[in-house]
C-alpha cells in the first residue's frame, strides 16, 4: 500500500505518477480497483487507506470515462472483462462499505458497456480483435443487471457465467455468483426470456460491429474492425473481419503474439499476427 502511495503522489506533477495513474486503459483500473479494496479492508488499521480511496476514486474516472456514451472498448473483449472485474468489484465494495462511489453507475456509458463484451460474444464465440479476444464469463454481470435493472445481463450472466466444470481453476465464480446474482426482482428473466438486443450491433465510438443472423443462438456471426491505431493493446489490423458460421470459423483473427519485451516495444509492429496480413 505504501508503495502505491509513493506511484501515485501528484505533488510533483501527474507526469512523474506511474503511467497507468494517468490512462485511461485497463491497467488504469486493475491498479486502483485493488488498491481501493484493500484499503477498505485495512481500514482502520492502515492510516492512508481513505487517501488511497480518495487517490484511486479521482484516478480511475479516467477509464470510465473512456468509454464513451456507447460503452464500446477498443482493448477488445478479453482486456474489457480484465479491467471492469477490478473495476466494478472495487466499486461494489465501496458501496457495501457505505462510502461515495462517484456515481460510476449514472454515466452513460455504464449503462450500456455491459452490451460490448456480450453483442461480440454472441452464444459464447468471441468475435473480438486486439491482443485478447476471448469469451468474457464473470459474474460482474450480475451487478450490471442489478444497478441498471438489465435483464439482459442477468440472463447473459445465468447463460454463460455459471461454473460447471469440477475441474475450473480460473477466476472464482461460485461464491460471487451467489453474493451477486439479484433475486426476488419483477424484472428479472424468466425461463423464456428473450435477448433484447437487435441483431446488428455498431459501437461508432470505437469502430466496431457484429451482426447474427438470429438470437440468442445464431449460426453466423460476422464482425468488423476500424478505429483507432492509438489505443492500448490495439493491433494493425483496421478493415478487418472475422467470420464465424454453423460451428467453424471461416476467417478468424490470429489474436496476439508472444507477450515479451520485444512485443511491447517498437519491435511490436513487425509482428504478423498484429498486422491486417495476420
Amino acid at each position: 500500500m505504501t508503495q502505491y502511495l509513493v506511484h501515485t503522489d501528484e505533488s510533483k506533477g501527474l507526469k512523474n505518477t506511474a503511467y497507468w495513474y494517468q490512462g485511461p486503459y485497463n491497467w488504469n483500473a486493475v491498479c486502483n480497483g485493488g488498491a481501493v479494496i484493500s484499503a477498505l479492508a485495512l481500514e482502520g488499521e492502515y492510516p492512508h487507506a481513505e487517501e488511497i480511496i480518495r487517490r484511486a476514486s479521482r484516478s480511475w474516472r479516467r477509464y470510465f470515462e473512456y468509454f464513451k456514451a456507447d460503452g464500446g472498448c477498443d482493448e477488445g473483449t478479453g482486456y474489457w472483462g480484465y479491467g471492469m472485474r477490478y473495476a466494478i468489484m472495487a466499486v461494489e465494495a465501496l458501496k457495501v462499505a457505505g462510502k461515495d462511489d462517484g456515481g460510476i453507475f449514472e454515466m452513460e456509458s455504464m449503462k450500456n458497456t455491459a452490451y460490448f463484451p456480450i453483442s461480440f460474444c454472441p452464444r459464447g464465440v468471441a468475435v473480438s480483435f486486439g491482443d485478447a479476444g476471448m469469451m468474457v464469463s464473470d459474474p460482474i454481470f450480475y451487478i450490471f443487471g442489478a444497478r441498471n435493472k438489465n435483464p439482459d445481463f442477468v440472463w447473459y450472466a445465468d447463460t454463460y457465467c455459471q461454473t460447471t466444470d469440477p475441474n475450473y481453476e480460473g477466476w472464482p465464480r461460485e461464491p460471487l455468483e451467489i453474493l451477486w446474482r439479484p433475486v426476488g426482482e419483477e424484472w428479472l428473466p424468466g425461463k423464456s426470456y428473450a435477448l433484447k438486443m437487435d441483431r446488428a450491433r455498431l459501437f461508432g465510438e470505437i469502430g466496431w460491429s457484429v451482426m447474427v443472423d438470429k438470437l440468442p443462438t445464431p449460426d453466423v456471426i460476422a464482425g468488423f474492425k476500424c478505429g483507432s491505431l492509438a489505443t492500448s493493446h490495439v493491433q494493425l489490423d483496421n478493415n478487418t473481419f472475422q467470420i464465424w458460421a454453423y460451428g467453424k470459423w471461416l476467417a478468424v483473427d490470429l489474436g496476439s503474439g508472444s507477450y515479451n519485451a520485444d512485443y511491447f516495444g517498437p519491435k511490436r509492429w513487425g509482428y504478423y499476427e498484429v498486422a491486417t496480413e495476420g
